[in-house]
């Protein structure tokens, strides 16, 4: 039968002149009418679909076909997925792909930055947490990383790691400003000392200009250890490469000696041999001598530790390997990843470091004496 075009005015009319004719035409009609007039409100959608003759199920889908609702669990399940793959540095599109890949779980990137923004609050609250009062060893360093913010350099990420008092390691604060300085630092420790750090045993640090002022400046009794590490690289720099070997083991005799008169001797007899050549390294370890010795008053446990900064170089690797080919938008968004980052690293800081409990003897002589 073929499809009939009719106005609702004159649907009554045309009912009227049908009397008791076939019911077959009258149920044509008001499939009709509902289609061409948009009645559909009035008119279960599937209805208007019939043709004479078909049968339908109140189940229009095919059965397992239709997703299930979500429920509140598994929705928390999809959101810990998410955090987990952007604590690992993966973007919203790289999330939204892995997804799907792995779980045939489709999720739309508004939901991820919803998700991912949510714990913006929490990581304020991080950032602002109280700390211990006494830290026998902290470490402070710097690292650029790529925020999209009116400027194509990197900003400088400034990064304090500390030691508790049981040897566990913990990240007492993050900063960003455009560039590292002294300056900037001593704000950073004041901030530090405002949210309840008292007193800092020994604090390891590398050769920044006016570092060591600014310490001293917040916490006046705490001990700066210059990284010998970054010394020897420093000087190496300006050695040809002919000469490193010898002038590298002539350097180890005076860090590795067992005291700090020993050491002081392997200094005289390296300045002797090679200030003719290289008179600028030999002027920048006596001009740091007595930043690079301190480490030389603690036992060999504590000096693996203090005498170099690898400990937050280490950290600082797994920051980059989170940051890395990432661009992003603001200082917040770098910070809440690094929180999201930083609450994953931090799940195997469960005990202390080795050999803790041959240096925390040391460390609480230290502080009765203080």
């Amino acid at each position: 039968m073929a499809r009939i075009n009719v106005s609702e005015k004159g649907l009554s009319q045309i009912i009227a002149l049908l009397g008791d004719a076939d019911a077959e035409v009258y149920h044509e009609l008001r499939r009709d009418l509902a289609t061409e007039l948009g009645l559909r409100k009035h008119l279960p959608r599937f209805l208007a679909d019939l043709k004479h003759g078909d049968t339908f199920s109140t189940d229009p889908i095919e059965p397992h076909s239709r997703k299930p609702v979500k429920t509140w669990p598994e929705t928390r399940t999809l959101e810990r997925r998410v955090l987990q793959l952007y604590s690992r540095g993966y973007s919203a599109k790289a999330i939204q792909s892995t997804l799907l890949d792995l779980t045939d779980e489709s999720i739309s990137l508004g939901r991820i930055k919803r998700i991912t923004e949510s714990t913006n609050e929490e990581c304020q609250a991080w950032l602002s947490r109280p700390l211990e009062p006494v830290y026998p060893i902290v470490y402070l360093d710097c690292l650029y990383i790529k925020i999209r913010d009116g400027s194509p350099r990197p900003k400088a990420l400034y990064v304090a790691l500390g030691l508790t008092s049981e040897g566990v390691k913990d990240v007492l604060g993050l900063w960003i400003a455009r560039t590292e300085g002294a300056k900037f630092w001593r704000t950073a420790l004041m901030e530090i000392q405002s949210r309840g750090v008292q007193d800092i045993v020994v604090v390891c640090v590398d050769g920044l200009k006016g570092f060591s002022e600014a310490i001293e400046y917040v916490f006046p009794r705490a001990t700066v250890q210059l990284c010998v590490v970054h010394m020897i690289r420093h000087s190496l720099d300006v050695v040809v490469w002919k000469d490193r070997k010898e002038l590298s083991a002539d350097l180890k005799l005076v860090y590795a000696a067992a005291t700090l008169e020993a050491a002081e001797v392997a200094l005289r007899s390296f300045v002797r041999k090679w200030e003719p050549e290289y008179p600028t390294v030999c002027a920048s370890w006596r001009r740091e001598w007595h930043r690079l010795t301190p480490f030389f008053d603690f036992n060999p446990f504590v000096r693996q530790m203090i005498y170099s900064t690898n400990m937050i170089e280490s950290f600082n690797l797994s920051i980059r390997r989170v940051t890395a080919y990432r661009m992003f938008s603001d200082d917040a968004a770098l910070l809440n990843l690094l929180h999201v980052a930083i609450k994953s690293i931090a799940k195997h800081w469960t005990g202390p470091i080795r050999n803790w409990r041959f240096a925390k003897a040391q460390f609480q002589q230290l502080a009765e004496d203080r």
